[in-house]
Formats: C-alpha cells, sequence, structure tokens
C-alpha cells in the first residue's frame, strides 16, 4: 500500500480511505489510480 500512495502523492491514510471507501477521491486521482493499476477507470470504480 505505501508504495501505491507513494506513486500516488498521496498519504497512505488517503489510500487506505480511498480503498476502505471512507472517501472518493478526485476525477484526477481515480485516473492515476487507473493508470497505476494498468485498467480503466469503469473497471475500478464503476463496477461491482
Amino acid at each position: 500500500m505505501a508504495e501505491v500512495a507513494q506513486a500516488l502523492g498521496v498519504s497512505r491514510q488517503a489510500y487506505w480511505k480511498y480503498e476502505a471507501g471512507e472517501i472518493v477521491p478526485s476525477d484526477e486521482m481515480k485516473v492515476k489510480i487507473a493508470q497505476y493499476f494498468h485498467v480503466s477507470v469503469n473497471m475500478i470504480f464503476f463496477t461491482s
């Protein structure tokens, strides 16, 4: 998790909150997360 947070330029705590659903990332951050994992934004945020 620390590696992902660092790559995205956020704290580990902020990234954990994204994963836990406690906070919703901005659209810009959604794109960064998707790019990091080499998937589409839809795949991460809009599928159940």
